[in-house]
């Protein structure tokens, strides 16, 4: 996997592209991205529950 994800940085070295590594809660994957130069990235995220009154009170 190295190897693969290495190769493709060093193609698309020259050209202003963004290789997304789609993140991970995983702390030993977010290890091994990072190792090939990655930056943290936050995306928040909304919920918002459209469920009718009564059963809102219930799902969370």
């Amino acid at each position: 996997m190295s190897l693969l994800i290495d190769s493709v940085i060093q193609e698309n070295a020259n050209k202003n592209l963004v290789l997304d590594f789609e993140g991970s809660n995983d702390f030993g994957l977010a290890r091994y991205y990072s190792s090939f130069g990655s930056i943290e990235h936050v995306y928040l995220h909304l919920k918002k529950n459209t469920l009718p009154f009564p059963v809102r009170l219930f799902k969370r």
